[in-house]
């Protein structure tokens, strides 16, 4: 996570504020990344884009992206 130095001008302010906010949000290594409803998109040397499933049980599988 990015920390930055603290400053008084109030528009520097925000636009840290603003870059920290936007790191928050980025994934990190060596940290758990979990997808709820986002897709991790695989794609093959053909091109063909494939989307990475799991079922209930844990099995993974793939769908055709159109």
């Amino acid at each position: 996570m990015i920390k930055l130095q603290p400053i008084n001008d109030d528009v520097m302010r925000q636009n840290l504020r603003a870059i920290e906010m936007a790191d928050t949000m980025n994934y990190k290594r060596n940290q758990d990344a979990e997808f709820n409803q986002n897709r991790i998109i695989l794609t093959s040397p053909n091109g063909t884009r494939y989307a990475l499933v799991v079922s209930n049980a844990g099995t993974l599988s793939t769908t055709v992206v159109v």
